[in-house]
Order: structure tokens, then C-alpha cells, then sequence
């Protein structure tokens, strides 16, 4: 790596630890070598002496040999850097070279600092702006994924220090362009984080102040001066005091107008916990916003995907690029579309104007603004949705941002299907949220990532899941996650109760189906690893509009050829079968199905293996397996013969699953008697076929010459 090279390194900690190059990222090592680089990026541009190092990275181990290690791990981070000069070997210790903008902490304080003077010169709109692109560098807790020494816990706990004054000097800046009730919402959150942050207490007092609610904000200095005065024997702040007096005498100083050059910014919630991965699909998503005349685009998914986590990011990353910000509007409670406006119009706290319908009002209110409203659950008002086409059509600088686990079908909508985390994202996410919960718990990654694997990779899950961690280690989670629903409950007390458990979650997409629709989500949980249209007709009964519903509603996912449940789901709509008291039936319709498309394929007589019919035994090998098993525990032993005898031919010996094999044909043999002629002559061609590859040529001949005459009758009777 070159000079020009070592520019590009960019380093990131405002979030687990990253490094990338040319936006690639790098791995720098395990967790020794991350933890150095945690240290010397703490004290960037400055010798840590070689002493120090070993204090705080070996503390405990004998001094030559944590010298020794500690070489090996300069070493090794130099060369995963692949940059000589960006760490730097100097008498009596290492000095790391990174520039302002290689590092989102500096870049991070700069902004800050420039949002500060900006707002000392009384320009608060592009201080507001300036203090957004900062908070938008921030990615989760500093260093998360780090075991933290004390030298960068003290960093850690300066930086988000820093945050919180920023998130204040930004609130500040809204203020004082004008906003008020928009800001509720945000800074209730911040007040519960913060109980005995009396700044944080003051700009709510003001938000509410300005929203019209003067006697809510009252309440809460009273609620501030008990709390202040119980817990630490203070009274309320001189500052806290006089904003009392002035709301008690209405001081018009309270309301603030805004110049129209400095409109608002409305604001996005603060999430209770720090945003984790999803690299590519913001590129994508800020590239679809970005790079075209997006203004409607809609996230879909299943719930529990981390839809509405991802459109707040994209909220927050995209605010400044709007002359009136971003606001977030939740849906998730109103359940009549003729509320869709006025949800809007409280969200952006619109007066009462009694002459004009809400949706008037929310039209004049919008029509000169450049805003991103970002709509979050719309799936049960997808019947009004068409309010907000005529919303874009009359306001030209709008854009929205929706979520919906079905399309919101407007001629003007861009639609995006938010899928589950890949594997390092969502490894990254359990450990995370388990180190929350259960701070000095050890969790191997490898395992983490089995178990977010059987999680589908929904980040409702996998947070659940990672919730256990305080009883469970990641091993024993994983081992009971066979029935995963019943682990995964216990959500925080603060989220939705249909967020507090996975059940839950889906059995809200399960509601707002028509009845035939959830009848055939729950049969096609008789599937394993999906279906075809063809299986899912005969099989479950499905008609093609009612499977695509399911597809929309983000239930069932679909390529264009095949139709599936993730686990996690499919789970859910297993019991829903079970209750139904369908699931024997359409076992037994499912097994004679495949059973029907071996012999179609002429399986038993030993068609060629063609490049379709081994796909076909690829994509179907679950269910051939489920069938196989279910024909077999009930008795059904025909129709595990035909279902045994050819897999013998075409899949288990070629796998080199004799075992397999044989414990199937064995059963079906010891039934010979009661099978057609065609059935027994194949499950006999099948046991010779077992015996000979397993290298007893004696047993193959004997049954060889056995199924002779079942061959015969078999082709007398046309099998």
C-alpha cells in the first residue's frame, strides 16, 4: 500500500470498531489486535509508550513474554494495515498517524465545533445542519465490539458525553428556528435516558410549551423539582426556575417564530439502542433517493426485519439534504384510513384551522415545504393510501418514506424488500445486544452465527434471542432453538407489546389477512424448504390471487418459481395448522404428492439423471425427506416405498448414505406383501441395489433373483 493508499485508510469507532479502504472494509486481526488499535486510535497521533501497552492490553501475564506479545501484535496490526507509515515504531513506543478526516470521532468534534460557533453567530439553521451530518457518523456505542480497556473506557465515556451535548445543541438549534411539538416525542426519549439532565428537561418543557400544552409542561418542572430534591437535595436549576415564571406569565419570548429562510426541522425519534449494519442496503437505498426522482419508496419485509430501524436511519443520514428536515409519523395504532391525515398533522404539530379538513390543511402545510416524512406501519390502511399520492401530486418537494409489509401499490411507489442481516451483521447484533444484557459473558461468534442462521437472520429474533443471554450461553441457546417462539419473548417493557415477542409480530401480519388467506398460510407450513405453484394448488388447495396476497403481505417469499416460509415463520404457522385440526390431512396429501411427482419422473424405472431431475431432487430434498419420515411414523408403508425405493437410486447411494437408505427399505421390505407388484419389485431393485454398493454381492444376488417375479407382474400390470 502506497502513500496515496494510506490516505484512504478510514477509521471507525463511533460504532464497533471498523477500518476500511477505498470503502472496502479490512480485517485487522482478533481481538488482541483490536484492541491495540482500539488504544492507539484513542490516542491517535501521539506516542503510547510501549509500558502503557502492555499495562493495559497483558495486564497479568510475565513481563517478557507481554512484551514479546505485544511485538506480535504491533506486527501483525502493521500488516493487516498494510502501511508502514501509518503505525509508526518509535524509541520506547508506537505513534498510529491518522488524519482529522481518516477518523469519525474527529470528523464527529469538528462538526460539533462548528455548529457551536455557527449557533454563537445566530445562524441555527445551518448549525442545525452541521449537527446532523455529526450525529449521522455515529453507528452504535463507541468501540462496542471491543473488550475495553481502562484507558478507552474513558475515551468511550467522553465521546458519549459528547453525543448527548451535541443531540442538545441540535434540539437547541430547532428551538430556536421554531419547532416545538415536533420535538415531543424525541426528547421524552432522551428525558427517560437522561432523568437528571435538567437541559434535557428545560427543551422539553419548551417543546410542549409550544405544542400547546402548557399545562403538561408545568407538570413536568414540578416532576423535575421531586425528583431533583428526592433523589439528589437539589433544588431546580436558577435557569429551570425562570422558564416556570415565564410560562406562568406567557412571556411572548416563549414562542418563537421562525424566518421562513429558517424553517423548523421536524425530528426523527431516537432509537433506545444504536443502529448496527446494514451497509449496503443504505448505499442502495441513499442511491435509489439520491440518484433519481424517487418520492415514494417503500420498504417491505416480514415483520421483525429491522424495516423500521432502517428507515429511521435513512431518515437521519438524508435529513440534511431537505431545507425543512425529516419527520417520522407512526401508524402502528391507527386502524381507520380516514386518520391518515390527521396522524400527519399531529406528528407535525398542524393547529386545528376548523374551516379546513385535515387533509386541507396538511396539503397548504406542505405544498411550500422540502421535507422527508418518513410513514411507519401502513400495512392495515393500505385501503387509504391513495391520500398520500394526492399528497406528492400537490406538493412537489415532499418525499416519503414508507414501511408496510405489503406494497402500498401506487403508480408512484418504488418498493424495496428489506431482507434478513447477513451473516456479520447479524452476528454482530447478537453479540452486541447480549454484551448489553450480560456485560462479561463470553459468546464464540461461530456459535452466535449458527444461532442467528436458524433466526433467518430477523433482527427481532435475533434481539430476543440475545435478551436470554443472561441465562442462557449462546450453545444452549442454540440448542433450544428447535421451538425457537417460545424463546424468543421478553422484548423491552418500552416497545410495542406486538415488538415484545415474535409471536406476536407475526400474529400481527396473521390479523390483517382475509380468512382463505390464513387458512393457506397455515397449510403451506406443511412444506419444508418451499414449493411450487403446482404443489401448493394440489397440495393446500392455493389459488393464485390468495398465495400472492401472502407474498405481499411479506409472509410467504417467493422467486418467481418457488414459494417458502422462513423458519421462523413457518413455525408460527405450524401451529396454526396443528389448531386447525388439518395437519394429518395435509401430511398425507403432502407425502402423496411427491410420491406421485417420483413415479411422474419414472424414478422407478430408472429414468436418466438429467440436469432437471437432479435440480428438482435438490430443491425438493426437504420435503422428500419430511414425506419419507411422516410415511414411515404413521403407518403409511406403500407410500414410503415409493417414496424410499427410488431416493435409494438417485439420492442416498450417490451420497454415499447407504445407512440411510437401508433403514427405510428395510421398514418397506418387511411389507412386501401388501404392496402392488410394481412397488415391491422397486423396493427390492432399491435393497439390491443397497447390498451391493455396501459391498455384499451374495445378499444383491439373492434379491436379484427374488424380485424377479415382482418384475414381471409389475410390468404385466403396467407399473
Amino acid at each position: 500500500m502506497g502513500s496515496d493508499a494510506v490516505a484512504r485508510l478510514q477509521f471507525l469507532i463511533l460504532g464497533p470498531l471498523e477500518v476500511t479502504c477505498d470503502g472496502e472494509r479490512l480485517s485487522v486481526g482478533g481481538e488482541r489486535q483490536r484492541a491495540l488499535l482500539a488504544v492507539l486510535l484513542v490516542h491517535a497521533n501521539q506516542l503510547v509508550t510501549k509500558e502503557r501497552l502492555v499495562e493495559e492490553l497483558f495486564a497479568g501475564q510475565p513481563s517478557a513474554g507481554a512484551v514479546n506479545a505485544l511485538r506480535v501484535a504491533v506486527s501483525r496490526l502493521r500488516q493487516a494495515l498494510d502501511a508502514e507509515r501509518v503505525l509508526d515504531t518509535q524509541p520506547g513506543g508506537y505513534l498510529l498517524r491518522v488524519a482529522s478526516d481518516q477518523l469519525d470521532a474527529a470528523r464527529f468534534e469538528e462538526l460539533h465545533e462548528q455548529a457551536r460557533a455557527l449557533m454563537a453567530t445566530g445562524d441555527a439553521s445551518a448549525a442545525a445542519t452541521r449537527l446532523r451530518q455529526a450525529l449521522s457518523l455515529w453507528r452504535g456505542s463507541p468501540l462496542a465490539d471491543v473488550a475495553l480497556v481502562e484507558g478507552v473506557q474513558a475515551e468511550v465515556r467522553r465521546l458519549e458525553q459528547l453525543r448527548l451535548s451535541a443531540l442538545m445543541d441540535r434540539v437547541d438549534a430547532d428551538l430556536a428556528l421554531g419547532a416545538g411539538g415536533e420535538l415531543v416525542g424525541e426528547l421524552e426519549a432522551l428525558v427517560d435516558a437522561e432523568p437528571f439532565q435538567e437541559r434535557l428537561r428545560a427543551q422539553l418543557m419548551r417543546a410542549l410549551y409550544r405544542a400547546g400544552r402548557q399545562a403538561d409542561a408545568l407538570a413536568l418542572y414540578r416532576q423535575t423539582s421531586e425528583l431533583l430534591r428526592d433523589e439528589l437535595g437539589l433544588e431546580p436549576s436558577r435557569a429551570l426556575q425562570e422558564l416556570e415564571q415565564q410560562m406562568l406569565l406567557h412571556d411572548p419570548a416563549l414562542e418563537v417564530a421562525p424566518r421562513v429562510a429558517h424553517r423548523a426541522h421536524p425530528s426523527l425519534p431516537v432509537p433506545p439502542t444504536p443502529f448496527l449494519g446494514r451497509a449496503d442496503e443504505i448505499a442502495e437505498l441513499t442511491a435509489m433517493l439520491e440518484g433519481s426522482r424517487v418520492r415514494l419508496l417503500t420498504l417491505t419485509g416480514p415483520g421483525g426485519s429491522g424495516k423500521t430501524r432502517l428507515a429511521l436511519r435513512i431518515g437521519e443520514l438524508q435529513a440534511g439534504r431537505y431545507r425543512d428536515g425529516a419527520c417520522f409519523v407512526d401508524f402502528s395504532q391507527v386502524s381507520d384510513p380516514e386518520l391518515i391525515a390527521q396522524t400527519i398533522c399531529d406528528a407535525l404539530a398542524i393547529a386545528e384551522q376548523p374551516a379546513l379538513t385535515p387533509a386541507e390543511r396538511l396539503t397548504r402545510w406542505l405544498r411550500p415545504r422540502e421535507l422527508l416524512l418518513v410513514l411507519d406501519n401502513l400495512e392495515q390502511l393500505t385501503d387509504g393510501v391513495d391520500q398520500l399520492a394526492a399528497l406528492l401530486a400537490k406538493c412537489p418537494s415532499v418525499v416519503m418514506l414508507t414501511t408496510s409489509r405489503a406494497p402500498l401499490r401506487l403508480s408512484s411507489e418504488q418498493q424495496y424488500e428489506v431482507a434478513g442481516l447477513g451473516d456479520r451483521d447479524a452476528t454482530e447484533l447478537f453479540i452486541t445486544r447480549a454484551h448489553a444484557v450480560a456485560p462479561d459473558a463470553v459468546i464464540d461468534s461461530a456459535v452466535a452465527s449458527k444461532v442467528c442462521d436458524r433466526l433467518d437472520g430477523l433482527p427481532l429474533a435475533i434481539e430476543l434471542a440475545a435478551s436470554r443471554s443472561r441465562a442462557l450461553s449462546a450453545a444452549e441457546l442454540l440448542g433450544r432453538l428447535d421451538r425457537s417462539l417460545p424463546m424468543l419473548t421478553g422484548g423491552p417493557r418500552d416497545a410495542p407489546d406486538r415488538q415484545r415477542t415474535l409471536s406476536a409480530t407475526i400474529d400481527w401480519s396473521h390479523q390483517l389477512l382475509e380468512p382463505d388467506a390464513q387458512r393457506l398460510f397455515a397449510r403451506l407450513s406443511v412444506f419444508t424448504g418451499g414449493c411450487t405453484l403446482p404443489a401448493a394448488e394440489a397440495v393446500c388447495g392455493a389459488q393464485l390471487d390468495v398465495l400472492q396476497s401472502l407474498v405481499d403481505q411479506s409472509l410467504v417469499r417467493s422467486d418467481g418459481e418457488r414459494y417458502w416460509l422462513l423458519e421462523t415463520i413457518r413455525e408460527y404457522a405450524r401451529q396454526r395448522l396443528e389448531q386447525s385440526g388439518e395437519l394429518e390431512t395435509l401430511n398425507a396429501d403432502h407425502a402423496a404428492w411427491f410420491a406421485e411427482l417420483l413415479t411422474a419422473e419414472k424414478l422407478h424405472k430408472h429414468a436418466p439423471p438429467t440436469p432437471r431431475l437432479n435440480r428438482l431432487l435438490t430443491l425438493e430434498g426437504a420435503n422428500l425427506r419430511s414425506a419419507v419420515e411422516w410415511s414411515a411414523a404413521c403407518g403409511n408403508y406403500e407410500l414410503l416405498a415409493r417414496l424410499a425405493a427410488p431416493l435409494t437410486h438417485y439420492v442416498w447411494i450417490r451420497k454415499g448414505q447407504l445407512d440411510v437408505g437401508r433403514r427405510w427399505v428395510e421398514l418397506a421390505m418387511a411389507h412386501l406383501d401388501d404392496f402392488d407388484p410394481w412397488v415391491a419389485a422397486s423396493v427390492l431393485d432399491a435393497a439390491r441395489a443397497l447390498a451391493w454398493n455396501g459391498g455384499q454381492a451374495q445378499l444383491a444376488t439373492e434379491l436379484a433373483g427374488a424380485s424377479a417375479g415382482d418384475v414381471a407382474r409389475a410390468g404385466e400390470s403396467g407399473g
